[in-house]
């Protein structure tokens, strides 16, 4: 599988710092996004966060799956993988009754074999076609859309009440992140839950089953396609090069470092960070 370009980079601008991973192998190509905590919780082996530990479980999976797996059957294997390293872990029983404390992640994954591409969560795909067009998948959660708008209706009205906000002053002490902050706990209620209402549940890989049907994206692969691009969600938009892609990203958290405006989110660029959250952009040939 030929890589054409890769780019991980942290928030914070540090490397070993970043939820996100992704893997190449001669069967698939992979970009997972490990989701932030709301609790801090670190995990035992080399003191990782959640989404951290998620992100290494499941790209060390993906390593040595089979290669003519079906997107259902790599979920499936996905979801028993992380319940298995919770049982290494001691915490699978734990872990069943309290969902806010799971590790858990997004992916978005090409399988060579079938054509496919798998998306489940928050991550983006694109095909550049031979014309030069290109074709995007962008999913989106209800359940984040309301966190986000919260969010930023919040931050916009602390503009307004006082002259001594500034989006400055509102990097450094993030007061819409703190009125989500209960929401966002919360929100992990929702998760994998298929008694949840449906407007507000969401599927992740976290261990625990998943609605196939529900939370399972499946695109087949253009005939006319000679390329895909695999990212996280810490790109507001991808394009057609890791160049264009950086651009837009870079313009945008100068424009608008809170990120309450053109693409709204739960968190802003803090002081000294680099983005508001971690990015990773992936680009093979078919």
């Amino acid at each position: 599988m030929e890589v054409l370009e890769e780019w991980m980079q942290s928030k914070s601008g540090v490397s070993e710092d970043s939820e996100d991973a992704y893997i190449v192998t001669p069967h698939y190509a992979c970009v997972v996004d490990g989701a932030t905590s709301c609790t801090g919780r670190k995990w035992t082996t080399h003191n990782l966060t959640g989404g951290q530990w998620a992100s290494r479980v499941l790209t060390n999976a993906i390593h040595t799956m089979l290669p003519n797996q079906t997107p259902a059957e790599i979920v499936t294997q996905l979801t028993q993988t992380l319940a298995d390293a919770y049982k290494q872990e001691g915490v699978l029983e734990f872990m069943k009754q309290h969902a806010e404390e799971r590790a858990t992640a997004s992916l978005v994954l090409y399988v060579k074999a079938s054509q496919e591409i798998l998306m489940l969560g928050d991550c983006q795909a694109a095909f550049i076609l031979n014309d030069g067009e290109i074709d995007k998948y962008q999913p989106t959660k209800y359940i984040d859309t309301v966190t986000s708008q919260a969010r930023a209706l919040y931050l916009e009205s602390e503009l307004l009440v006082s002259a001594r906000n500034s989006i400055s002053s509102l990097q450094k002490n993030d007061t819409g992140r703190d009125y989500i902050r209960t929401l966002l706990a919360r929100q992990r209620l929702f998760q994998n839950n298929a008694d949840a209402p449906l407007l507000y549940r969401y599927w992740v890989l976290d261990g625990f089953p998943i609605n196939l049907n529900e939370g399972m994206l499946v695109h087949s692969v253009p005939s006319n396609a000679k390329e895909v691009i695999l990212a996280t969600d810490g790109y507001p938009d991808i394009f057609k090069t890791l160049q264009e892609t950086e651009a837009h990203w870079n313009t945008i958290i100068n424009q608008d470092p809170l990120m309450t405006r053109q693409y709204p989110s739960t968190k802003g660029v803090q002081p000294g960070a680099e983005s508001f959250d971690d990015r990773t952009y992936l680009r093979i040939a078919l």
